[in-house]
């Protein structure tokens, strides 16, 4: 089958949106403090320690040695299905994909992703954006897949698709293949992401120019359903909203930068007033500094610094010099 039926587009663990964030999963760290002591932090010791290393990303103050990790059983089945539609039905696809997706089955990966895709030529002409409709399924049959994948066949142009694939059976392996695959070496990137909060009737619209105009075949646009939230744990990672944006633009020449990290900047720009904030593993905070974490969770983070590494050993985050760290500079009416 065509690589643009198997989108595989991997940055928050698998099924996130089910089986919850993989820093949930972390029991215990083995931690060296800035002080040179090597210690244990879980629930019953140094508790404030394993509750940092739950989302603070680079700005943890200890070099973590050991992570220990409560695992899952492994799905039984693992299908997918996978919708190409031209860009033309963005709208009609977008605002169906509003209306159904946090009513999915916890088991269901859902992720809409614009770009370029290697298509047969009699399908689209390749250099045409199309939007792709995705979901995996991580259950125990293919009957189960068929009928928790089913409500992806609702979408009012599913017989608009240019290719369409239902409920087909894959294997972990076959996943990871395809994202090695669309994440190439020896190329240059830019990733930026948002915290989308706004409702379909703002989102969708505001969203549009950012499908169509991805700048080259292999950069794209992930648009991934969180919803329903569930209740998480007490941890730094305190940042969500029931949708997560990510733009990553992917080119080879280093004479190219400057336009594609310009385009990425701009398009993410332009769309901050519906957005809450980010998620640090794909920001450039010196780029575009906003908030990555709730204020609480924040000024908590600070003091357990100051306590566990009152010198600075350890660098923090990497931010824009005129803008405090953790907030959203469209809120306040700064300059940029």
């Amino acid at each position: 089958p065509s690589s643009a039926a198997s989108v595989v587009y991997k940055r928050l663990g698998w099924n996130c949106r089910g089986w919850g964030w993989a820093c949930e999963r972390i029991e215990a760290i083995d931690v060296v403090t800035a002080d040179g002591e090597l210690i244990r932090a879980d629930e019953n010791q140094n508790k404030d320690l394993l509750w940092a290393a739950r989302g603070a990303g680079p700005g943890f103050f200890g070099v973590v040695t050991s992570f220990h990790l409560r695992t899952l059983p492994r799905p039984r089945m693992i299908a997918q299905s996978t919708y190409v539609y031209p860009l033309d039905f963005y709208e009609e696809v977008m605002r169906w994909i509003y209306g159904i997706h946090a009513e999915l089955a916890p088991s269901v990966e859902l992720v809409v992703v614009g770009g370029r895709l290697p298509l047969p030529q009699e399908a689209q002409p390749p250099e045409d954006p199309v939007i792709v409709v995705d979901g995996v399924a991580f259950v125990d049959t293919l009957e189960e897949a068929t009928e928790v994948l089913s409500p992806l066949e609702t979408c009012p142009v599913v017989e608009r698709t240019l290719l369409r694939w239902v409920a087909r059976p894959t294997t972990m392996d076959a996943l990871r293949a395809i994202q090695r695959r669309q994440n190439p070496d020896g190329h240059r990137y830019a990733a930026d992401n948002a915290w989308l909060s706004a409702d379909p009737d703002e989102a969708v619209p505001a969203l549009r120019e950012l499908f169509a105009t991805i700048p080259n075949e292999k950069s794209f646009v992930l648009w991934f359903s969180m919803a329903p939230r569930r209740e998480t744990p007490d941890m730094a990672l305190s940042l969500q909203t029931d949708v997560y944006l990510a733009v990553y633009t992917v080119w080879e020449d280093e004479a190219d930068d400057k336009y594609y990290q310009h385009w990425l900047t701009s398009q993410m720009r332009r769309i901050e007033p519906i957005t809450e904030g980010l998620f640090l593993a794909d920001a450039d905070l010196v780029s575009r500094p906003a908030r990555f974490m709730a204020e609480d969770n924040w000024h908590r983070l600070q003091k357990l610094r100051t306590r566990y590494d009152p010198d600075g050993l350890f660098c923090s985050y990497l931010t824009a010099d005129d803008v405090p760290p953790n907030t959203n500079t469209w809120t306040i009416g700064s300059d940029r």
